[in-house]
């Protein structure tokens, strides 16, 4: 004890919380949760403040958002902090809807293998549709929403849902060009820009943003490959797809071609 405050060891913080020792660790290191004090020996030590950040911190991990969102909700103010629950409560109010429609898909499904109905096309693209909605939200949805206001991604989602079938495949298309395009240079080990490869996958890069994200802009376009070296996530979507790291390599085409 220490002027009326319980100091806690990490050990005792860990065992309290059921966070690891090691975690603990971690976030002091990324400057998440750092102990209040050190100990004459150089042992971190927490005080009740300390575990009340921890417990928010934990709250807002059960939404799933990443260490770098939680350290920057840990910086607002309570009316930004209520904006952000907002929009997680409406994520999650989505989520249990897609989740309805994902069973009544499913009971389709089930009919349609026995033969009992015949599932139309447009049934079976509208899920794939939703699908990619969802895992465009849970993949930029923060970032997206520093740049455009809540009534330009809504309607870009509406757009989504709208796409037809040549769309989509059209945006596959695309897809696969750019992977194709980043394997061929990554094995040739070299980039010398200008060159028609490189152009061609900004193209396709270009065109395949147009169609996911309606609200294009050469300003979105440099900001997203600034976004493929500065955030993994963004980095990781390209990099397990090639045959090596080449989130850089993208980078680098796209501020090119955009200069």
């Amino acid at each position: 004890m220490e002027g009326g405050n319980q100091l806690y060891s990490i050990s005792q913080l860990a065992d309290l919380t059921g966070v690891s020792p090691r975690t603990l660790r971690y976030y002091d290191q990324i400057n998440l949760l750092k102990p209040t004090k050190l100990s004459e020996k150089g042992y971190r030590l927490y005080t009740d403040k300390d575990i009340n950040r921890l417990q928010q911190i934990l709250f807002f991990k059960t939404f799933d958002f990443s260490l770098k969102h939680i350290k920057k909700l840990m910086t607002l103010d309570e009316q930004q902090i209520i904006v952000e629950l907002t929009h997680q409560h409406q994520l999650l109010t989505q989520e249990l809807a897609e989740l309805t429609d994902l069973t009544h898909l499913l009971d389709k499904s089930i009919k349609n293998y026995k033969g009992e109905i015949t599932m139309t096309t447009s049934e079976k693209f509208e899920h794939l549709i939703n699908e990619k909605i969802k895992e465009n939200e849970e993949r930029y949805g923060f970032e997206i929403r520093e740049l455009y206001d809540e009534q330009t991604i809504s309607n870009s989602n509406a757009k989504w849902q709208n796409l037809n079938q040549d769309d989509y495949n059209a945006m596959i298309s695309y897809e696969k060009e750019i992977i194709t395009g980043l394997n061929f240079i990554l094995e040739s080990k070299q980039i010398n820009l200008p060159n028609l490869q490189a152009e061609k996958i900004f193209n396709a890069h270009k065109a395949w943003l147009q169609i996911t994200a309606p609200y294009y802009s050469i300003e979105y376009h440099r900001y997203l490959a600034d976004l493929y070296v500065a955030d993994e996530r963004f980095a990781n979507y390209y990099n397990e797809k090639t045959i090596d790291e080449s989130a850089e390599i993208l980078q680098e085409i796209i501020l090119f071609y955009t200069k």
